[in-house]
């Protein structure tokens, strides 16, 4: 009975919320009717009739709408020709849902009074005044007419409910500006709540800018391109919307304002009274006396009476002080003006504030409202937060970390604007992990000339997550010309993806002057090229496009034979004009779904290496242009594609309609005009004409609902209907713009083309909340400019034209490193010319000029207009034609191997003048890969650059105008990645560089270049400079034996794989030749089939097979190759790569060996992992056994390079000396060579160290990372005591920063709830107090860790230190942040306090929850049990702090060492420290005797702390046996480990991970076996029972596939490839996916696991034989015994087709 009751209330509450959701979203969606349109109402196509009843608001109020196909005629009296009735509240069912069968009694209907009115859309007639929540009986006379005069064939009639109105309240704009004296106060919303409570917070003026960052700021948590700075306050990724301040808000995130903020006014205001109707009211706050000092305030909101855990929040300040601002990166300019008026303000106070609020510099505005700021690029630059402006009683504020305004729909793109030019250029953009290459770099002056005086550059390499692989100081070449060189070494362990090299010519710029990217991947050079031709105009009516196909291998002999395979592919495209026509759109969204994929039929190249197909699809219900896609694989011998696309657009007919939104993301304004620019364009993208256009526009009503089933529970859905809201006839002789009136909700715009039959269609929201945005983006209205003359010389008049969207003062400038001119002036939406001279001066001598206009709008206090402002940008170029250089390449086209080649360069215009020729010469089966061009220094220093400003103002932020009345104050107003390892390998890559050459006196240079054993295609390039002049050119020449000897092969293979290898022969020798050939394999690969003598004809080629099986577990086997032909003789080697294809893994067992015991040590232990691999470790020691050396050879060779990883594993050096080395059984390292690599590491942090001390997770740009910054500040004084040369800079800034949070740590402190509710197994029930709990925690362990390392150098503020000891202890949930703090207690002095600390530690568990589970519990400091254990006793030890309890934690941490096998990083370092710090000094009690038996060979072995030997196969299997000769108990730990066998068992109870296969049709794939050239979609599908942040996916691939890597795909696309339908290409830009990495062997995926999370990648098979498919292996990479492991697959086959 009980739960029945229960279970009815759980039911009746979910049906009160899922009521409360769908009465809130009821009354947002229909709102009060009476916005202006901007053109009359047009014919309608459709014949007049009722449409249907629906519930709507009118003028706030509930009310029945009547719905017609067209408008009515207003002139009837609706009173006589329509009845309406009122009855009882509908009958609902358990899910609040209407019963339609249970209708209300007729008798409970009575007749109401007429009280009809027709809307701003004629054709919804409203009933007003509607009672909440009452059926509704309408009947319509036939004789109700239409505007057009028709009437309805027969009576009607209808039935509706009315909305329930259930109390709400809320502020009614997310802005945060006020507009002075012109929007009547802080706007609010309320429905049937009569009087709020309001408290008003204002923010400290010293912490303005820490607010601003919080509500305001960027927050780019991944690490890809954040700013450089440390976040000032916490950002836990927890309630990051609530930390906005905007909407509804926590009280404990409201707590947190307490240091921020002061409480200045408190009252209750009286709200419209008017019942069941959505009222604006408007707070009076610019009247409050105490509310009129300047400054941002915070307003809380809450319902009298009511208490709870949310309120409503906003934050806001008054002004008439309009900022805009050009932030340079050597001055900001700032522009005032009013916001009333819309004219400048003179006399404006401003100034550059601190996130202290420290001033950093002022300024005032002169009469065009003009101010600068100069000096900025320094630390100046660095510490600003905000522009403060004062002007009497006013105050504005523009905060510098908020988001520039959105110009990417302006022409304002091209190489980076620099006042340094440094052009950076590599013979090839594309490098395979492990290899060396030379980089050169032009160094210029703004003008693109030699500078006066040279200085050298620092180069900084960097990796796909921003971290740092090297940083160094270049000089220039020895030849001059400004030409520097530096040579990059790839690590063979990079991390794959997108490098960047960064050049500064200033070290300490915060912005690099040249930024060049390269890639790095396992690839393998491409040896045939594939040319496709194809008709470039535009496709039209039914799609038959004819493709020529041209194969060729790079040596020179055509593709005669190969196999071809062709796809086509369709999708759509928004704008097939992006260049012409930027912003605007085409076509009908619901093409957005009409994707297309199809196999071709495959065919074979001709005896040219030619063939045509016809790419044909059909595209006859399409209305959208769409893009035309042919992917084309020619297939080498191997079965290996060399893969190329083409694409063409199609367009449904030769004139299409395209609008141009006048809003951003798809978001209008609420309760306003959405404005549209249309234009009518044929494919050139040239206006058309176009003549009564159709326009509808129609809002999409969807109306919620809550179900329940078996399989998803309790869930929300929706239906949609349409609402026709207005309809227009356009005729387009020019463009035109065209304003739509909308309220909040789903729109659907739609204009149909009478003369094409094609209809436009596109789905847009209104009003903020109606998609699933953030924030509506502040993308800015358009000014219109056009400038006449160019190119200009110095001197030259520029005319500028200026058509902005409204008339109003306007600011012009021309802009290059900083505002170089500027203007106000009248202007008028009509247009207005502007004469600009051409600056003469240095600072005008450079290529990224732009004129830029921002015009301004006034609001006004009478309508609602509120202040807006609109821009424009175009580029001002300068004349550099006799600058450019014409430069020839003499070279042979054609070359034989291990030649020279001699090239020639010539450049007439540099006759007589110093000038240098960098020569390159790359094989263009790699250039081919990336599309790589050619280097052009002509269009870097005299091409196109971009704008290099931020622009940033407050019109974004405004609180718009709106109606509604004032609220009354009522009372009140007192103040009060470890898979990461790349295989070896040996690739051929050709990349020959002839380093800088001086042209002579006639302007030539002669070069000679040393051949390879290569045969392909080399592109030569030439790069040519002088002091102030440039060029380039290109030539190819084909390199070729007599005799081509070419093998193909799997990139790698796995034990058990019998893998068939083709080799190519191919006769170029001018005669017939018979041929013989020998292929052997050394090492863990057996070749076998033996090749007759074949006989070739000149230009013959033909295949020989062999098979490959692999030996043993792991190699690089050298395989010979001995090619001869009568005289000819060719010898090559190549290898082929042995890779496991299970995981290493390692099994531990730990035995107490009690005195006089014998240990009998398996022979069998090692019997499971291949012979190559396997190795047995032994343990001894008096105390619990930690494998010291697995774990420091763990750290050492962890291969990841996050900071704290980069911490772990450099942190054993500082302690492991020879002597160290010996106890742990280890090779010593030398000092010298622990210093280099700790040197390293220091580099490595310090390019993740942040400005004001702190650090980043993977570099400087990430957010602050507390914990970790002090982990790392700890380990800097821990290498420098003991002795190494830390870089004392580094170390000051770390322990200034950490100063600096420390001292904010109080304030940062949460209070977690005492005593949280727990269920009956006695788990937390409310996630948020767990949520609360582990915050508090984490905050708390930042705090303490802090205090200690500050302490250490007696620089722990001892009151802090107090406050975090007597007001927030009971926040830790584990001993060692208390530890910590008892230590940092004792080192400052205060010993009761330490000794009270140090008891509560030793009493508290770990967590808070009953038990671990096998997980572990995640607290957010990178900790665990194990860690904070042996970190804890680690230290207690180090300070020799002696506790009764003590040895308490290394018992209790060898009882958590003996259930796991995996460590992370963080537990392997402190399980380190911990022994390390218990066997330090170790005397006579600590000795050891044992003896241990090898065979039969008996010898002692002692020693005392830990001792440690390892063993191979064979004496483990004469037999290994220990015994204990002493008179105490040992540990003993025997440790396995290598690569398995037999695959891994299944596991998934921690992290289940499932692989599926399907064909590229999206049909799932069962089979096993496969044939060379197919393609397929692998999809894993990873879920894990907890959050797992740091998750880890391998998945390796037979050898006989290779995987698609989408990072280089010319072919086909992930989006055109659905699989149960989830589109590939949405599925893996999933924010979950960290990183993705394409190897030879496997993919690797970082991402965030716990529910469900699909990955795909593409694989194509490639080379036949027989091979084993590898398990899919998952783990947490900071708790590698949270693992899963996928299900084991049998053998697959692959066969050629032919």
């Amino acid at each position: 009975m009980a739960s029945s009751i229960v279970k009815k209330a759980v039911v009746a509450a979910v049906v009160v919320a899922g009521a409360a959701v769908a009465g809130y979203f009821g009354w947002q969606h229909f709102k009060t009717p009476g916005l202006p349109s901007s053109a009359e109402v047009g014919a309608e196509e459709a014949a007049f009739s009722f449409s249907e009843c629906k519930a709507r608001l009118f003028d706030g109020s509930p009310a029945i709408a009547v719905m017609f196909t067209q408008a009515l005629d207003a002139k009837q009296d609706f009173g006589k020709l329509l009845t309406a009735s009122e009855g009882e509240a509908p009958k609902r069912r358990n899910d609040g849902t209407v019963d339609p069968n249970n209708k209300p009694a007729d008798a409970s209907f009575k007749p109401l009074a007429a009280r009809w009115v027709l809307g701003d859309n004629p054709r919804v007639l409203y009933l007003p005044h509607a009672t909440p929540d009452r059926s509704y009986r309408i009947t319509l006379n036939a004789d109700l007419a239409a505007r057009s005069g028709a009437k309805l064939a027969t009576a009607q009639s209808c039935e509706a409910v009315s909305e329930s109105m259930p109390a709400s309240f809320y502020f009614a704009s997310r802005g945060l500006v006020l507009p002075a004296g012109q929007n009547g106060g802080l706007p609010v919303v309320t429905v049937n709540t009569p009087e709020v409570d309001v408290q008003f917070l204002r923010i400290k003026p010293e912490s303005l800018a820490a607010f601003l960052d919080q509500v305001g700021g960027r927050r780019e948590r991944s690490g890809r391109g954040g700013a450089d700075e440390e976040g000032d306050y916490y950002y836990d990724g927890y309630g990051d919307n609530q930390r906005r301040m905007k909407g509804t808000v926590g009280g404990w995130v409201l707590d947190e304002l307490r240091a921020m903020s002061e409480s200045v006014y408190i009252s209750r205001f009286k709200t419209d009274e008017r019942a069941n109707r959505r009222n604006t009211s408007f707070l009076p706050v610019e009247k409050i006396k105490a509310l009129q000092e300047p400054g941002i305030y915070v307003a809380v909101m809450s319902q009298p009476g009511r208490f709870g855990w949310d309120y409503q929040v906003t934050h806001y300040y008054v002004t008439d002080i309009g900022l805009h601002l050009r932030r340079h990166a050597a001055q900001i300019d700032v522009f005032a003006t009013s916001l009333k008026s819309g004219n400048a303000l003179r006399g404006v106070e401003l100034s550059l504030v601190d996130e202290a609020g420290k001033v950093l510099g002022q300024a005032q505005t002169d009469s065009d409202g003009h101010a600068v700021f100069t000096g900025t690029n320094g630390k100046v630059g660095d510490l600003a937060r905000l522009v403060l402006a004062r002007k009497g009683g006013e105050m504005s504020v523009l905060s510098l970390r908020d988001a520039a305004l959105d110009l990417t729909e302006f022409d304002a793109t091209g190489h980076p604007s620099r006042s340094n030019k440094v052009f950076v250029y590599s013979g090839r953009d594309l490098y395979r992990p492990g290899e060396a290459f030379n980089v050169s770099v032009l160094s210029r002056d703004a003008d693109s000339r030699l500078p006066s005086k040279l200085l050298p550059l620092t180069i900084t390499v960097k990796k796909p997550d921003g971290s740092k692989l090297v940083e160094q100081l270049v000089q220039p070449n020895k030849l001059g010309q400004g030409y520097f060189q530096h040579t990059i070494a790839l690590p063979a362990d990079a991390p794959t993806g997108g490098w960047t090299l960064q050049a500064r010519v200033d070290p300490a710029a915060k912005q690099p002057d040249a930024q060049w990217s390269f890639k790095v991947e396992e690839f393998l050079p491409e040896r045939m090229k594939l040319t496709l031709t194809a008709p470039e105009a535009a496709l039209t009516g039914e799609v038959s496009l004819p493709v020529q196909v041209q194969g060729d291998y790079l040596y020179g002999a055509p593709a005669a034979g190969n196999r071809l395979q062709s796809t086509v592919s369709t999708e759509r495209l928004v704008n097939p004009l992006a260049q012409k026509l930027p912003g605007y759109l085409f076509g009908d969204f619901a093409d957005d779904k009409a994707r297309s994929r199809q196999d071709l039929p495959e065919q074979e190249l001709d005896e040219q290496g030619k063939a045509q197909v016809a790419l044909t699809a059909n595209l006859s219900e399409r209305s959208s242009p769409m893009r035309v896609r042919g992917a084309f694989s020619l297939l080498e011998s191997g079965g290996r594609p060399v893969v190329r696309s083409i694409e063409r657009t199609w367009w449904p007919a030769p004139t299409l309609v395209a609008v141009r939104p006048l809003f951003d993301r798809n978001v209008a304004p609420e309760g306003g005009l959405a404005g549209f620019e249309v234009q009518r364009v044929d494919a050139t993208g040239a206006f058309k004409p176009a003549k009564d256009l159709k326009l509808t526009l129609t809002y999409e009503e969807r109306q919620w609902y809550w179900r329940y089933d078996d399989g998803r529970g309790w869930h929300s859905g929706f239906n949609t209907t349409d609402e026709l809201v207005e309809a227009r006839t356009l005729n387009l002789s020019a463009k035109t713009t065209v304003n739509l009136p909308v309220r909040w909700g789903r729109y659907r715009l739609e204009i149909e083309d009478p003369s094409t039959k094609e209809t436009l269609r596109y789905a847009f929201y209104a009003g903020y909340g109606a998609q699933d945005a953030d924030d509506i983006g502040n993308r800015p209205d358009r000014v219109q400019l056009q400038l006449k003359g160019s190119p200009f010389k110095p001197g030259d008049d520029a005319k500028l034209t200026i058509k902005p969207p409204h008339d109003g003062e306007a600011v012009v400038t021309v802009e290059g490193d900083r505002v170089l001119w500027s203007k106000r002036v009248g202007v008028k939406a009509s247009g207005t010319e502007l004469t600009i001279p051409v600056g003469t001066t240095p600072e005008w001598q450079r290529q990224d000029l732009y004129v830029t206009v921002a015009a301004f709008r006034p609001g006004s206090q009478g309508d609602r207009i509120t202040p807006a402002r609109a821009l424009g940008l175009v580029h001002l170029p300068l004349n550099r034609e006799d600058r450019k250089l014409k430069v020839a390449l003499e070279a042979p086209a054609k070359t034989v191997p291990s030649t020279t080649l001699p090239v020639k360069v010539k450049a007439p215009q540099l006759a007589g003048k110093a000038a240098i020729v960098t020569v390159s010469a790359v094989d263009v089966g790699i250039l081919n890969i990336t599309n790589f061009k050619t280097p052009d220094p002509t269009d870097y220093f005299f091409g196109k650059h971009r704008y290099g400003a931020d622009m940033l103002d407050l019109y974004g932020r405004l609180i718009e105008k709106m109606d509604g009345n004032t609220a009354q104050q009522k009372f009140g107003g007192d103040a009060g990645k470890r898979d990461t390892q790349s295989m070896p390998r040996k690739v051929l890559l050709v990349d020959l560089f002839s380093g800088p050459v001086t042209l002579d006196a006639k302007g030539e240079a002669t070069i000679s270049l040393k051949l390879p054993d290569f045969n392909g295609t080399l592109r030569l390039m030439a790069v040519v400079s002088s002091a102030d002049s440039y060029g380039s050119t290109q030539a190819d020449t084909v390199v070729a034996a007599p005799l081509v000897a070419e093998l193909n092969m799997p990139r790698f293979i796995a034990p058990g794989d019998k893998a068939t290898i083709a080799l190519d022969v191919t006769n170029l020798s001018g005669a017939p030749q018979e041929v013989k050939v020998a292929l052997t394999a050394t090492g863990p690969v057996r070749i076998t089939g033996n090749a007759e003598p074949i006989k070739l004809a000149d230009k013959q080629r033909q295949i020989l097979r062999f098979q490959a099986e692999a030996l043993d577990a792991y190699g690089l086997a050298p395989i010979k190759m001995i090619v001869t032909a009568g005289a000819l003789k060719l010898e090559r080697e190549a290898a082929l790569q042995v890779q496991p294809v299970t995981p290493l893994t390692r099994e531990s067992r730990r035995i107490r060996l009690e005195p006089g015991a014998t240990q009998v040590v398996e022979k069998s232990l090692l019997d499971s992992y291949w012979a190559g691999s396997a190795t047995l470790s032994m343990s001894v020691s008096n105390t619990p056994p930690i494998d010291i050396k697995d774990q420091v050879q763990g750290l050492l060779m962890y291969p990841y390079g996050c900071l704290e990883q980069t911490t772990s594993s450099a942190y054993p050096l500082v302690f492991i000396d020879d002597a160290a080395a010996k106890r742990w059984g280890m090779t010593p390292i030398p000092r010298e060579e622990r210093a280099k690599r700790l040197e390293g590491a220091f580099a490595r942090l310090a390019g993740m160290q942040q400005p004001r001390g702190g650090y980043g997770l993977w570099a400087a740009g990430n957010p602050y990372e507390g914990w970790l910054s002090a982990y790392v500040t700890g380990f800097l004084q821990d290498a420098r005591d003991a002795g190494f040369a830390v870089p004392e800079a580094q170390l000051a800034k770390s322990l200034e920063g950490l100063t600096e949070q420390f001292q904010r740590t109080p304030g940062q402190q949460m209070t977690p709830p005492s005593a949280p509710r727990r269920n009956d197994k006695g788990y937390i029930a409310d996630y948020r107090e767990a949520e609360v709990l582990r915050l508090a925690h984490q905050r708390f362990a930042e705090a303490t860790h802090a205090g200690y390392i500050l302490a250490r150098e007696q620089k722990a503020p001892l009151a802090t230190l107090r406050t975090l000891h007597d007001k927030h202890r009971a926040s830790a949930l584990s001993p060692l942040p208390l530890v910590q703090l008892s230590l940092a207690l004792k080192l400052m002095g205060d010993d009761a306090r330490a000794k009270a600390a140090l008891d509560d530690a030793m009493a508290r568990p770990y967590g808070y929850q009953p038990d671990d589970g096998p997980w572990g519990q995640w607290l957010g400091d990178y900790g665990s049990r194990i860690r904070d254990r042996a970190m804890a006793y680690a230290l207690l030890l180090r300070h020799k702090v002696e506790h009764d309890k003590r040895e308490n934690l290394l018992f209790d941490l060898a009882d958590d060492f003996g259930k796991r096998n995996y460590y992370s990083t963080q537990e392997r370092l402190s399980l380190f420290v911990a022994v390390q710090a218990a066997t330090q000094g170790a005397g006579k009690d600590d000795a050891w005797k044992t003896t241990l038996t090898v065979g039969a060979k008996a010898d002692a072995w002692t020693g005392s702390g830990t001792g440690q030997q390892s063993f191979a196969i064979e004496p483990l299997k004469s037999g290994l046996a220990l015994k204990n000769d002493g008179a105490t108990p040992l540990y003993v730990d025997v440790t396995a480990q290598g690569y398995p066998v037999k695959p891994l068992p299944p596991s998934s109870d921690r992290i289940s991970v499932e692989r599926a296969m399907f064909t590229t049709d999206g049909k799932l794939v069962t089979a096993r076996q496969f044939t060379t050239g197919e393609m397929y979609v692998v999809r894993l599908r990873v879920k894990a029972a907890q959050t797992i942040k740091d998750g880890l996916v391998v998945d390796r691939i037979p050898a006989g596939f290779e995987i698609e890597n989408l990072n280089l795909s010319q072919g086909p696309q992930a989006g055109e490839f659905t699989v149960e339908g989830v589109n590939v290409a949405q599925a893996n830009a999933n924010d979950r996916i960290v990183h993705t990495e394409y190897r030879d062997d496997r993919f690797v995926a970082a991402a965030r696991l716990g529910q469900p999370l699909d990955l795909f990648y593409l694989v194509r098979v490639v080379t036949p034989g027989k091979y084993v498919v590898p398990a899919t292996f998952a783990e947490d990479m900071y708790r590698a015994e949270v693992r899963g492991v996928g299900r084991a697959e049998g053998e697959i086959v692959v066969v050629d087709k032919r």
